[in-house]
């Protein structure tokens, strides 16, 4: 691929919309809490009796192992969303933007954290894991903490799942030079992201989503939701395109469905989960933006998707477990999470109207 080539977005590309943002934005929060409330909790499932009918537990412990394919998700749709929106801005204007994003998530992480530890008296012992070492250190812990970089620098956290907080902060102002190889090497520099754990390079939380942030930048930068739409005038001579996109719906459900199958049986989900979220990207674009279809339910969560993934385990884990679980059955543990989750999210975006400082 020549360098040329990859140095800006097609002349006429088409992205998936705002609406499919928000709908797999919903689809991975339904995704992480499913996952935080069976696969990593174990022994909640095992203490409150959890019990299916339909399906048998262990097979829903598989999935619920499985939908961590969640984080990659968020970090797709990320990834695309800030190569689209620098591409659409001067070279002096980027640096703004890459502030503007970062204080919109701090603000928005900091009010929650704020909110957390004010609430501490429901759960005590969470403040604790910040004073092992004597106040001083504690403290120096909180604010590292409130600032989002816990797991970036190895500190204790309030909250264990606020470890994505780092991931999603480091890739904000990874993103530039990312786009800037990208634009330089082409897919060499997605290929050598995927190389990186294989060479000897140990995977941390960041550089275990690498491939799939480069993934992102090329599916934009290469028109990828663009060709979609010209597959059938250029190479398919089916002249309905309800069967022609459902053929290809088809083949995307068949191919999610292998990797998925090789993802749980050999693993290696830093290249996998990438693929994942791309193939799910490209099953929403046809879905809703080539036909049309609603996901209003989907789009909702989409908008809360960062309180609710800020909120949900001190919901469920650290303050509410008994009456979480008290619903013994999978699906209705899961539908209530969700509901809390959105519901106090809600509350949370009123608070942010009156105080405009978040």
């Amino acid at each position: 691929m020549s360098s040329s080539k990859s140095q800006s977005i097609p002349e006429h590309p088409v992205f998936f919309s705002k609406n499919v943002t928000n709908i797999l934005k919903g689809t991975g929060i339904i995704l992480m809490l499913f996952h935080h409330l069976f696969s990593c909790s174990s022994d909640l499932v095992e203490k409150y009796q959890v019990s299916s009918r339909l399906i048998p537990m262990d097979k829903i412990m598989t999935i619920s192992a499985l939908s961590k394919i969640c984080v990659a998700v968020f970090v797709f749709v990320s990834a695309c969303g800030i190569t689209i929106s620098l591409s659409q801005k001067s070279q002096s204007q980027q640096a703004g933007y890459i502030w503007h994003r970062y204080k919109k998530l701090a603000s928005g992480f900091l009010l929650v954290y704020l909110i957390s530890i004010l609430t501490f008296f429901l759960r005590t012992d969470r403040l604790g894991v910040y004073f092992k070492e004597g106040p001083l250190k504690g403290i120096f812990y909180m604010l590292i903490d409130a600032s989002g970089l816990a797991s970036f620098f190895g500190t204790p956290s309030y909250n264990e799942t606020w470890w994505y907080m780092s991931v999603a902060i480091l890739m904000i102002f990874a993103m530039p030079l990312l786009i800037s190889l990208y634009d330089r090497f082409g897919i060499s520099a997605v290929v050598v992201a995927a190389m990186l754990t294989y060479v000897g390079i140990p995977l941390t939380a960041f550089t275990t989503y690498l491939f799939t942030m480069l993934l992102g930048i090329m599916a934009v930068k290469e028109g990828f939701y663009g060709r979609l739409l010209s597959l059938k005038e250029k190479y398919v001579s089916i002249k309905s395109d309800t069967v022609f996109y459902a053929l290809l719906l088809a083949f995307f459900a068949f191919l999610f469905l292998i990797i998925l199958t090789f993802r749980f049986k050999c693993g290696h989900e830093d290249l996998t989960d990438g693929f994942l979220a791309l193939i799910l990207s490209g099953i929403f674009f046809i879905l809703t933006d080539l036909k049309g279809f609603c996901f209003p339910f989907l789009s909702l969560l989409g908008k809360h998707s960062m309180n609710m993934f800020l909120l949900h385990t001190l919901i469920f884990e650290y303050y509410f477990t008994d009456f979480i679980y008290s619903f013994h059955n999978w699906l209705l543990i899961t539908l209530v999470l969700i509901c809390t989750s959105l519901a106090v999210s809600a509350v949370i975006d009123l608070v942010k109207e009156k105080l405009p400082v978040f």
